[in-house]
């Protein structure tokens, strides 16, 4: 709840000058290289997924929504004329209904997917919270410290840039290019064997069985669903729970269920590991079809959106006559910095350096404060400008080579320079509707750094010591945990194709290369290591495998994890290591500091005196324990928060 709180807080003012959620990251960056980048890893995604045929037929076995939840609708908003006040405070303020359900229409899709109640209130608090924080901010002249202007700073031309781009490509993103999009990622699609499923969920083996039984002797399986299932994310759907192909069934299971007829229960129950039994129902059998274009139409988008703002801004570099070196002096042409990056990239995943990678780096031992890594026309970026960039932005760069980090920061530098003159020059900073978001992410930034501050000053080392050793409480100290480097392939087919180029000599390596069908992403890349219970519960099939497979091995066939095909190479497996209280201590403090923004708000809430009312005129008394509830009864933070 309290990650959820701090999403509706900082829900993107953004979306006031016309920004989406693919318009790239909003850290103050340019985004030349990640914009949109959530909107392409989706879309990818989802292809891949349209190959396994796995999706859901909503129009046919999902359940009509509670009233509840499409209470948001039209009819249920008041018109201007009779617009409510929401909330009062004690210096006469107000905020009103409309506020709030303006706010709600910023909120990502997934969020809104709230019942209206629910994420009225919510959406409320939050509401309260800013305005309560941002107050008390100001008195106390939080906004004068010089991070936070710094911050502020960043910000504002971080939208002013963020509307100029959007400006110049969206209208790059028509229906046609979208069309064409689609058809390339389905255009090798092959329809496959698919089963529709529904459960009943019980708690243990032998109720299973018990319901197996009563399913022989006649039983109707929906009745015995609505009575025994204890899933309650299921339960108004009949207990569906989609479409699955082969590779996406319980290992042991696959010929039992893909052989049972469709309108037949599977005479064995499947165990759910930490939830309990399943008894499974065939309500249909079908070949996959690709996911449809208006399912993807946001995630595509977000891939040409990717797209199109590097091109612009590779326009803009020839246009102002930019110059990026390598640390030797020698020019770097806009164009080959992809190709540079993606070399070091193959370095990282653990391939072999050339000569010049090697080279590359050992120059920038060599590099001053003041030599010049970059030139916008005549005015030079110097390798102290970014350096001092890269120390401002830690998280953008962990883990990456000294050369990758190097390249990426001066091109990103040098792009949020230049996009400043630009920005300047044509006096987007001055556009009301950039004026108007600047002025509400101010407000934003100003009070939920304001929380942060006040709840970390409310966290001990007693208490980060005694929340570690909860953590390593927790810890099977005798699990293991595996590294992996894997091969995102197009299919089955592709895969096994893969896997015998490496087997006939070839390196895992090259391989990577020729198959990997996501080819903005890292194509063997190792991303540390994995805990055999998380794999487990993606394929305990997979977990299986992988523990009795030698390290440095390949796999011996293709997997079919959350909707992709992959080939999969064991590097090393080990005992799980814990970390020390060191390590974790400021990852503990960060997850503490938000529930203790929560308790703080509450305080402010009520020496204020602040008046709530729901959206049907009811008064709302906010409390901890109520904010959680009302969250986990919508399904939990983790999910909505992701």
């Amino acid at each position: 709840m309290m990650n959820f709180c701090k999403v509706l807080l900082t829900s993107c003012s953004l979306l006031l000058i016309g920004c989406d959620s693919h318009q790239g990251k909003s850290d103050g960056g340019s985004g030349v290289k990640s914009g949109a980048e959530q909107g392409e890893n989706s879309a990818i995604a989802a292809g891949t997924g349209a190959e396994s045929g796995a999706r859901q037929d909503a129009q046919t076995q999902s359940a009509p929504e509670s009233s509840e939840s499409t209470a948001a609708g039209p009819s249920s908003e008041p018109s201007s004329a009779e617009d409510r006040v929401a909330a009062t405070f004690s210096d006469g303020t107000t905020i009103s209904q409309s506020e709030i359900l303006k706010r709600i229409k910023m909120l990502p899709d997934k969020i809104q997917k709230l019942p209206f109640s629910q994420l009225y209130n919510l959406v409320l608090f939050v509401m309260v919270q800013e305005k309560l924080a941002y107050k008390h901010a100001i008195e106390q002249q939080f906004d004068k410290k010089p991070a936070i202007i710094k911050q502020l700073d960043t910000i504002a031309k971080s939208i002013a840039q963020q509307h100029y781009l959007m400006g110049k490509v969206k209208p790059l993103v028509t229906n046609e290019a979208v069309k064409e999009q689609y058809d390339a990622l389905v255009k090798n699609f092959a329809p496959a064997d698919e089963v529709g499923l529904k459960h009943i969920l019980v708690s243990t083996e032998t109720e299973a069985k018990g319901v197996i039984e009563l399913l022989k002797k006649g039983e109707s399986f929906d009745k015995l669903q609505k009575d025994r299932s204890k899933d309650q994310n299921t339960m108004a759907k009949g207990g569906v729970l989609g479409y699955f192909g082969k590779g996406q069934l319980p290992a042991g299971m696959v010929d039992k269920i893909m052989n049972t007829e469709a309108g037949n229960f599977v005479d064995e129950p499947v165990a759910v590991p930490g939830t309990g039994w399943s008894i499974l129902f065939v309500f249909e059998k079908r070949k996959s079809a690709p996911v449809s274009l208006e399912a993807v139409r946001d995630r595509l988008e977000g891939v040409l959106l990717k797209k199109f703002f590097i091109q612009e801004i590779g326009r803009l570099f020839k246009e102002h006559k930019v110059v990026l070196f390598d640390p030797n002096g020698k020019p770097i042409p806009y164009e080959d910095v992809d190709v540079r990056l993606e070399k070091l990239r193959k370095k990282q995943s653990g391939e072999q350096p050339t000569k010049e990678d090697e080279e590359l780096e050992q120059s920038l031992n060599n590099l001053k404060e003041t030599t010049v890594v970059a030139k916008i026309g005549d005015e030079p970026v110097t390798f102290k400008n970014v350096s001092d960039f890269i120390q401002e932005r830690p998280e953008m760069f962990g883990g990456l080579s000294p050369g990758m980090v190097y390249l990426t920061a001066c091109e990103e530098f040098t792009a949020q320079k230049l996009l400043a003159r630009v920005v300047g020059k044509a006096g987007i900073d001055l556009d009301p509707q950039v004026v108007i978001a600047v002025q509400e992410a101010r407000k934003a930034i100003i009070a939920q750094g304001y929380l942060a501050d006040e709840a970390g000053k409310r966290i001990d080392d007693d208490q980060l010591r005694a929340a570690y050793e909860k953590i390593v409480e927790n810890v099977n100290k005798n699990e293991l945990e595996y590294r992996l480097r894997v091969i995102h392939v197009a299919s089955k087919d592709a895969g096994e194709k893969a896997i015998a180029a490496i087997n006939s000599g070839k390196k895992f390596e090259v391989v990577a290369k020729d198959f990997c069908c996501d080819k903005e992403a890292v194509p063997n890349a190792l991303d540390g290591y994995q805990k055999k219970s998380a794999l487990e519960g993606k394929s305990s099939e997979l977990s299986a495998e992988v523990a009795k497979t030698p390290n440095a091995t390949v796999l011996k066939k293709p997997w079919y994890v959350d909707g992709q095909w992959y080939v999969i190479r064991l590097e090393d497996k080990r005992k799980v290591e814990v970390p020390s209280f060191a390590q974790l201590k400021q990852h503990i403090k960060s997850r503490l500091v938000p529930e203790r923004m929560v308790a703080f708000s509450l305080e402010l809430i009520q020496k204020d005196g602040v008046k709530a009312q729901d959206f049907n005129g009811k008064p709302v008394n906010f409390s901890e324990k109520e904010l959680e509830r009302s969250l986990t009864g919508a399904g939990g933070d983790i999910g909505i928060a992701q």
